[in-house]
């Protein structure tokens, strides 16, 4: 099932990648996104995709931006602490605006 559920995740993420990463790191990530910031900032920036080291998060109004980007060291640290995943980027993304 983990193998399937990985395949699945690589195929989402346009194949297998050097440094793609496993299902089980983006349900660590995703599963535990309100442990990772609390549920106050939870409620506003929703992790959209992770890839690569890159994780990048949707929030609904540009001050959340203003705030995940001041706190991106704490944010990748603390992910790193609960769900054993390095990522080395965070990238915000406005809800509604498609980059």
């Amino acid at each position: 099932m983990s193998d399937a559920l990985d395949g699945v995740v690589r195929s989402l993420q346009g194949g297998r990648r050097r440094g793609s990463v496993g299902a089980a790191a983006v349900g660590g990530v995703f599963g535990r996104w309100s442990e990772i910031v609390g549920d106050a900032m939870a409620a506003q920036v929703q992790p959209v995709k992770l890839d690569a080291g890159r994780l990048l998060v949707e929030v609904r109004e540009p001050a959340w931006a203003t705030q995940v980007k001041l706190l991106a060291d704490q944010i990748r640290q603390k992910i790193a602490d609960v769900a054993g995943v390095s990522v080395e980027t965070i990238d915000v993304r406005v809800a509604g605006s498609r980059r």
